[in-house]
């Protein structure tokens, strides 16, 4: 399709294109066998719903997809890239009505995304270059956890994808020169990207569960929190669902985000600048109404969500070191200027009293606060990688009263000339660590701490097949970041790809 597209012009244009294309078919079969969380009426008063277990296996996913990429050259100073993937989902556990039996649309719900779509436009001066279109602009040498990446918004939808992003309309300006006189300065590039309208974080569905769990108000004061709570325990028999909304930023320049960042290659080890202004792509709560209905027998919760502004100055530091076998290492870090944003919480007590309770509390402080992921890998032989990073702020952590800190750890077994891999992957909360949990035996240590495992086979019978075989297995204590049900299920998966 490109390269017709791009060989509009007449048949000499056409025979001087250059077009490299690959396609990709995937089928990928996932089975939740624990932690299969679902919403559920409360049927001990009878009123709103909670979470809990369905307490048996499901499959979660059984899609197909296809997925071309192609670039086309027309010239030597341009090129047009594309990169689109088909998914059939093949689920859908929604209550039919019987016409809909006779609608392949029902039968076979499939949807598309474009991972890119944009046009490259080389040397439009000297040492300047353009990209105009739908992309993804990748900053940070670590491994998935990339503070300083805050350009496009994060795809949270699929746990096996941890650390994608979702392409946006951007435009990109690159400039680079090679300094002659300085011999320890191997390169200095400059990048400019303006992302005209802002996008969200795409979610998980486990993480949209948070309005049913009942969790203390994400608020810095002790006392509006402890109010909160307080309300609604008066209310727990009588409260409905709440009903949540999001406001998004308003499509204007002003909330336009702009990303700068510059790097230098001094000695074969690159150091990066990086200054982004924007949002969060992640919303927090900034609203809870409660309101009596006219009867005074129920209680319905509005809560409003929105996105934080901030502004994020960046550094990265990454390369190798030759005298420890050319061992890898980053320190990727982010300072973030966030805009203090209030949360209100409002309680109106008519019909009974025409009384409205107005607080007000802190959910984003006003003050800076860092986000640090340190890491190395290496590899040990021809037959094991090691990868390991500490990570101070996981991927939804924001504000400086709420950082963890992760132990992020995986290693590599290859072997009959890497056609079969063994992976083993997994995170550790840190900060859950504490005297009780060490001082367990064990045995016990499963049920205290807080982590999530990933062990996954892969083999290649072929260069163009590929099947893997894998586990998610999150875990923790009560009330740890793993033990949440926005950590995903019990997972078992196997994916199967061919490729050209």
């Amino acid at each position: 399709m490109l390269a017709a597209l791009a060989a509009g012009s007449g048949r000499t244009a056409r025979a001087e294109l250059e077009l490299d294309y690959s396609i990709r078919i995937q089928n990928d079969l996932r089975l939740d066998v624990d932690r299969v969380w679902q919403v559920v009426p409360d049927t001990s008063d009878d009123v709103g719903s909670v979470i809990e277990d369905a307490g048996e296996t499901r499959f979660s996913r059984n899609e197909t997809s296809a997925r071309i990429k192609a670039q086309v050259a027309p010239t030597p100073r341009a090129r047009f890239v594309g990169d689109v993937e088909l998914i059939w989902l093949n689920l859908s556990d929604r209550l039919l009505e019987l016409g809909e039996l006779t609608g392949r649309e029902t039968m076979d719900p499939w949807r598309l995304e474009c991972h890119a779509a944009y046009v490259d436009l080389y040397g439009i001066a000297p040492g300047l270059d353009l990209r105009l279109g739908r992309q993804k602009v990748q900053w940070g040498s670590a491994d998935l956890f990339n503070p300083t990446d805050n350009l496009n918004p994060d795809d949270l939808e699929d746990q096996l994808l941890f650390g994608d992003n979702i392409a946006n309309e951007m435009i990109r300006l690159d400039y680079s020169f090679l300094p002659e006189r300085l011999e320890w300065l191997d390169e200095v590039s400059v990048s400019f990207v303006w992302v005209p309208v802002f996008r969200p974080a795409q979610l998980s569905w486990a993480s949209t569960l948070t309005p049913y769990q009942g969790d203390p108000l994400p608020v810095v004061e002790d006392d509006i929190r402890e109010a909160a709570a307080q309300t609604r325990e008066m209310f727990s028999d009588i409260l409905n669902d709440p009903v949540v909304t999001v406001e998004l930023p308003r499509f204007s320049l002003a909330n336009s985000q702009l990303g700068l960042r510059v790097l230098a290659r001094m000695l074969g080890v690159d150091f990066t600048l990086s200054y982004y202004r924007g949002f969060e792509d992640i919303p927090v709560m900034t609203r809870v109404a409660n309101a009596l209905t006219d009867d005074a027998s129920r209680v319905n919760t509005a809560v409003t969500m929105s996105y934080p502004r901030m502004q994020v100055l960046g550094f990265d530091i990454n390369g190798q070191i030759e005298a420890l076998g050319q061992m890898g290492f980053w320190v990727e870090g982010a300072v973030i200027f966030p805009e203090r944003l209030p949360l209100v919480l409002e309680t109106n007590y008519a019909p009974l009293v025409p009384v409205v309770n107005v607080s007000e509390g802190t959910v984003v402080e006003g003050r800076p606060f860092l986000k640090l992921t340190v890491g190395f890998d290496h590899s040990i032989g021809q037959h094991v990688f090691l990868d390991v990073q500490w990570v101070h702020g996981f991927i939804d952590d924001f504000g400086a009263s709420n950082l963890s800190d992760f132990l992020v750890a995986g290693f590599d077994v290859k072997l009959w000339n890497e056609r079969i891999v063994l992976k083993f992957w997994g995170m550790l909360q840190l900060d859950w660590l504490d005297d009780a949990v060490l001082g367990h035996p064990w045995a016990q240590w499963r049920d205290e701490l807080s982590a999530s495992l990933r062990p996954t086979f892969r083999f290649i019978p072929w260069s163009s097949i590929e099947l893997e075989l894998g586990a998610v297995i999150p875990f923790g204590g009560t009330g740890s970041y793993f033990e949440q049900p926005r950590a995903g299920t019990t997972q078992v998966f196997l994916r199967v790809r061919a490729s050209i």
